[in-house]
């Protein structure tokens, strides 16, 4: 399952599922994680960073921003 980190509150991560669910998950489940990190969350419950999704998601977000300020 792929989340999205919504903030980090104290040494918990609020993030939201793909379905739209908001799910609260220890931030020592991945430290390097923060805001607008996409992390997958395995079958067997390890949460790992998503990278490639994370950083083609800010190309995206930025090239928008481009367009909306040219």
């Amino acid at each position: 399952m792929r989340i999205t980190v919504d903030r980090i509150e104290g040494s918990f991560m609020i993030c939201e599922a793909q379905n739209g669910s908001m799910e609260s998950l220890p931030h020592a489940a991945c430290p390097e994680a923060g805001e607008g990190d996409l992390l997958l969350v395995l079958d067997d419950g390890v949460i790992v960073m998503d990278k490639e999704g994370t950083a083609q998601r800010a190309n995206e977000i930025a090239s928008l921003m481009d367009e909306l300020f040219e």
